[in-house]
């Protein structure tokens, strides 16, 4: 599917009612897909019940608008994958993911995917046409899956769904444990704010009326005060841009190079990003490599599937020194350094695997024992954080009120030697 089919999804509303239930009102049914016929597909009918379009509810198109999250992805592959396993047809499980879908895009997306395969076309093909959804891993799994029986597939699509379900809990829990320390320092700065635009200044001005000597850091701080508040057009519209610019150029930030190699090394929380980003790939690579993927695939695809570009260059290094005739235990041997610690008992995995024909269930376990690593240091991740951050925020908030206080000495001395005199 192009570009400009893509564009022309639309949200489109259904009257679903089974003859068979008596006088039981009809339910309606939202399914946002570029075509009728597929958005039919994706309402997942059973044989007795018909449906009839009808007109949108109000905002409805607002709610369709949002895309597929990982958690309904692997809800998909979940069942998808059990049906495949039961014996039921393409088709049918097709049917029934389709029914099992909670939100009309991923409706619509599932409604395409049976559209093109009852016309013929595979069904990694079908998926690639959806790349904003299914991932190029997912695709090649599909494309080495159609080469299976449909229960061998159907047991592939069920790790793959258990796989993305356990990196959806990991990112949860790494929000959750992260939202804590953020929303601390944010209120810190908040009253540092208004600590030192609304009470700072009035209290300077006093000392100053009654003859008070200002220290110097009282006075730097009524500087910048100062300045603020005369320019304070120009400072909301710099702090804007500065939001703006951390929003935007955030993310990029985040897929840059030098910055995903260097925070897998920063204390605590690298090692949980690296054995995220470690079990990401791994889980592609165990299941590509239980498909019966080219080498190739296999490789590139687990690299794309880390998120991380320190491991990446891992696994193409690694193919790299496949591709020049090494074994991949060779291979993996050579450049476990790039992994550090992680790297020596990844490649520790590796050789018993390749020496006693397990690797597939090794390679589980050490992404099993990588996630359990993570989650520990997710629940301790908000303890770990809290005391730096605390310090941080009673730096900047003592400073500002020692910067208020710091003239009273002076000011009182003056008031005892007035009265002395």
């Amino acid at each position: 599917m192009n570009t400009r089919d893509r564009k022309r999804w639309q949200t489109q509303a259904f009257e679903v009612q089974r003859p068979g239930m008596g006088g039981a009102a009809p339910r309606t049914v939202l399914v946002q897909g570029p075509l009728r016929e597929a958005a039919h597909y994706g309402l997942g009918l059973y044989k007795d019940e018909r449906a009839l379009p009808c007109g949108l509810p109000a905002f409805a198109g607002l709610r369709a608008g949002r895309p597929v999250s990982s958690s309904e992805l692997a809800d998909f592959f979940q069942g998808f994958g059990c049906a495949l396993k039961a014996g039921m047809p393409l088709s049918g499980a097709l049917g029934m993911a389709a029914r099992q879908a909670r939100t009309p895009r991923m409706r619509g997306v599932v409604g395409l995917l049976a559209f093109r395969v009852a016309r013929g076309v595979e069904l990694h093909l079908a998926m690639a046409e959806v790349p904003e959804v299914f991932a190029e891993s997912q695709v090649a799994l599909a494309r080495a899956a159609s080469k299976s029986c449909m229960a061998e597939a159907g047991a592939l699509f069920v790790e793959l769904a258990a796989s993305l379900q356990n990196d959806a809990r990991v990112g949860r829990k790494l929000a959750g444990a992260l939202s804590y320390p953020v929303t601390l320092l944010v209120m810190a700065l908040g009253a540092a704010v208004i600590l030192e635009l609304k009470a700072l200044p009035p209290m300077v001005e006093l000392f100053r009326a009654m003859g008070a000597k200002l220290p110097p850091l009282t006075q730097a701080f009524y500087e910048f005060a100062r300045l603020l508040i005369d320019h304070a057009l120009p400072s909301a519209l710099l702090a804007c841009a500065l939001c703006v610019t951390l929003v935007f150029g955030g993310r990029a930030l985040l897929r840059s190079r030098r910055f995903q190699c260097g925070v897998v090394r920063a204390w605590f929380v690298g090692p949980i990003l690296m054995a995220r980003a470690l079990s990401r790939s791994l889980g592609v690579f165990v299941l590509l490599k239980q498909g019966g993927a080219n080498n190739r695939d296999i490789f590139h695809l687990s690299a794309a599937a880390a998120g991380n570009a320190l491991v990446e260059d891992f696994f193409l290094r690694t193919y790299a020194r496949v591709t020049r005739g090494e074994t991949v235990e060779e291979a993996f041997l050579a450049e476990r350094h790039l992994l550090g610690e992680e790297g020596m008992r990844l490649a520790g995995r590796m050789e018993v695997g390749l020496e006693g024909g397990e690797l597939g269930p090794l390679l589980r376990s050490a992404v099993r024992e990588m996630d359990e690593k993570a989650e520990l240091r997710l629940t301790l991740l908000p303890r770990a954080l809290e005391l730096p951050l605390l310090a941080l925020c009673g730096l900047i908030i003592g400073l500002i009120i020692l910067a208020m206080f710091l003239p009273y000495p002076s000011l009182l001395g003056d008031i005892a030697r007035q009265m002395r005199g």
